[in-house]
């Protein structure tokens, strides 16, 4: 869900024949046809389409949508699990630094700005339980100052060792999810 213009998808097919994209972008999905043309993709809103599945991805998606406990919501009533990666733009440091939040609304397109606990928070709230969860580090890194440094060897050390304290602390992260959908009567659509 989300797809853009299907490079995920096409990394995919080798593992899920049957993968099938989605995007509210026509001119996305028009580019992700032509350059796979194996893979089916469909120009809409999963959310509100009629159709199931058992695994929907969801990368870098949910901080876009408005009302993103809705969509999971709607997204969680038609697939069995979902694994979603979400950039974690909230952290102590930007909160001394709050031009790095803009710039994640701004430059991103972010209407939502998450940490760890307001993300877990929205996928409950969606019906979603979380399984599992797993950090990566957000290219492209530090700057190359003292300080841009100092704060990327904090980041790998404490990425390896407590990823959600120094995700909270440091930020430069994104977490993948992998969340089951805990709302009853999931029956045909």
């Amino acid at each position: 869900i989300g797809c853009g213009v299907g490079g995920v998808c096409r990394r995919l097919r080798d593992v899920w024949p049957s993968i099938e994209g989605w995007d509210i972008a026509l001119a996305a999905i028009r580019e992700a046809q032509q350059n796979d043309p194996c893979s089916t993709y469909v120009h809409g809103a999963y959310d509100q389409a009629e159709q199931r599945t058992s695994v929907a991805l969801l990368l870098d998606v949910v901080e876009h949508v408005d009302n993103d406990v809705r969509f999971l919501r709607a997204v969680a009533e038609r697939c069995d699990d979902l694994i979603l990666r979400v950039p974690l733009d909230w952290s102590l440091l930007d909160q001394i630094r709050p031009h790095r939040i803009e710039q994640a609304r701004s430059q991103y397109g972010h209407v939502h700005i998450y940490s760890r606990h307001t993300l877990q928070k929205s996928l409950r709230e969606a019906g979603l339980t979380v399984l599992r969860v797993a950090y990566d580090r957000v290219p492209p890194g530090a700057p190359a100052t003292s300080w841009g440094h100092l704060s990327g060897a904090a980041r790998r050390l404490g990425g390896a060792t407590v990823p959600s304290v120094t995700a909270w602390l440091l930020g430069g992260f994104s977490v993948f999810v992998h969340a089951r959908s805990s709302i009853k009567n999931q029956g045909d659509l």
